[in-house]
């Protein structure tokens, strides 16, 4: 067998590559249960102690939830949802990154079941005009976010009104859902795998036996074809 070329061993490098990564996907942790306070002066955003949900999505190229290292650099989205005045109605803030401002202390991590082990002990966010998108009509940039326990600003408009949490983001990492896979790097909608493809049905076979028998047959039917016109 010749050698192989610089090209070729290249582009086998870059078919392994693609192999490896064919069925990396982002992952996303949420916190339920964030209670805004009456010092809330937001726009849109209830106060009376009603519920909100902070999520983060990572994506570090990893396959799975299982043994993971989510650093500030595999960031992908900081999503923050709302109640409003309007009943069932929710608003939400999302900041794609690391386009935004990002600081962080520490990382996530996860055991090999996936839970969650280790969570940042502080995240906060800058929002640019072109790093984030929102329901909240009231928000103009730049918007500051925090996550980091003792925080109690969930979201500051640059007018000074700002979403207040009773609580601010506690970042214990038993506070916060199991990793999900979702289905984009600022989507947090629950992957669904695609159908699984039909399996072929098998052809039964005759085997060489059978083979042998039917090749008598068909011998034994030619022959008497024969005889029979001769006849």
């Amino acid at each position: 067998m010749p050698a192989a070329t610089p090209i070729s061993r290249l582009l086998a490098a870059d078919l392994l590559a693609c192999a490896a990564t064919a069925h990396a996907a982002p992952y996303a942790i949420e916190l339920s249960g964030l209670v805004t306070d009456p010092a809330t002066t937001l726009a849109g955003v209830d106060p009376n102690y009603n519920h909100a949900t902070a999520t983060l999505i990572f994506d570090n190229g990893g396959t799975s939830a299982a043994s993971q290292l989510w650093g500030a650099q595999h960031l992908t989205c900081y999503i923050l949802r709302f109640n409003t005045n309007t009943p069932g109605q929710v608003v939400e803030y999302r900041q794609n990154l690391p386009g935004g401002g990002l600081s962080a202390t520490g990382d996530a991590a996860t055991g090999a079941n996936g839970a969650l082990t280790g969570m940042f002990s502080a995240l906060a966010g800058i929002g640019s005009a072109g790093s984030f998108t929102t329901t909240l009509p009231t928000l103009t940039a730049p918007v500051q976010w925090a996550a980091q326990g003792l925080q109690y600003d969930l979201l500051v408009n640059s007018d000074g009104t700002r979403a207040v949490g009773t609580t601010g983001v506690p970042m214990n990492p038993g506070y916060w859902a199991p990793p999900r896979r979702v289905t984009g790097a600022c989507d947090d909608t629950p992957y669904a795998a695609p159908p699984t493809p039909a399996q072929a049905t098998s052809v039964p076979a005759l085997g060489p036996a059978g083979l042998a028998l039917l090749g008598s047959a068909l011998g034994a039917l030619g022959l008497y074809q024969r005889r029979r016109r001769a006849a």
